[in-house]
């Protein structure tokens, strides 16, 4: 009974947590805690922007973690880069999802111009309703592929917040224990049923030199994209990255896109830890010539 009474108490605060981050916190939370599977649209506290959230559990996380805990709180130094910009910025969101990182940029820079690719099929439904419940269909356009070296088909693993490409469940393992650690009130519960997709793959290296600001987070997907030789050729003043240690050739996962960045001309932030080995690296560096 302890063991329940607390698991109970962890999911209220989590739900709590993210209901704060819209203007109608009791729907979210009766929504959230009813179980039932459902999608909604709320209004975002301190803007005019709109949020498709599926309950329960899918995207709580993301939303309080985004809006909440402002996980991508722009550094001083890659605001002022983007401001200095003659014109909106331009995004490059590689790893879409349902859209809360868009959301969250578009609070900060109304007018910027977004390009999501997201290859989740879920996910990429989700975040057209999005652009649509918040009429931004002529500025932010979505592309439902994964983020790749070349353009083809690839089996892909729909997976909760984990989704990524490769075909075997089990690579998912170290993941799950972790989201584990996250919501410890799933102790004992099934949540995460990989389900294997075949999926759309885009070469994302020539949209690479068409942005100001990238955003790169796809669980591990990042590796054979930095490792291109065309990488360096990427046209970003400013970006935020997510190293994962899945797929990294190296033990040091934070250290390798440390050091590919600087190659490429970047001067990092101190790197922030996130879950398990992953760390956020935010960069900024003069145009290229």
């Amino acid at each position: 009974m302890p063991g329940r009474i607390s698991s109970a108490r962890r999911r209220l605060a989590r739900t709590a947590g993210a209901a704060r981050c819209v203007r109608e916190p009791y729907r979210f939370c009766g929504r959230e805690l009813s179980g039932r599977p459902r999608t909604d649209v709320y209004r975002l506290r301190g803007c005019d922007l709109r949020a498709v959230i599926r309950h329960p559990l899918l995207d709580l996380w993301v939303l309080e973690e985004i809006f909440g805990n402002r996980t991508y709180a722009l550094p001083a130094a890659v605001e002022q880069r983007l401001r200095s910009l003659d014109r909106a910025p331009r995004v490059l969101d590689v790893g879409g999802h349902i859209g809360l990182f868009g959301l969250w940029f578009l609070s900060q820079f109304g007018e910027a111009r977004l390009t999501s690719i997201e290859p989740d099929p879920g996910n990429a439904a989700v975040l057209r309703r999005c652009v649509a419940a918040n009429g931004l269909a002529d500025s932010w356009e979505v592309i439902e592929a994964a983020a790749s070296t070349s353009s083809g088909t690839a089996s892909f693993l729909s997976d909760f917040q984990l989704s990524q490409l490769g075909a075997d469940p089990t690579a998912l393992g170290r993941e799950h224990a972790e989201l584990g650690q996250i919501f410890p009130f799933l102790s004992g519960r099934q949540l995460m049923n990989p389900r294997p997709v075949t999926v759309a793959t885009r070469d994302v290296l020539p949209d690479l030199g068409r942005c100001d600001f990238l955003k790169l987070d796809i669980q591990g997907g990042e590796w054979d994209l930095l490792m291109d030789p065309r990488f360096d050729q990427l046209s970003a003043t400013a970006l935020v990255m997510e190293a994962h240690p899945q797929g990294c050739p190296r033990d040091d996962p934070g250290a390798l896109l440390a050091e590919r960045l600087r190659e490429a001309g970047f001067t990092l932030e101190p790197p922030v830890p996130a879950h398990g080995r992953e760390w956020v690296i935010w960069a900024t560096r003069a145009a290229p010539s």
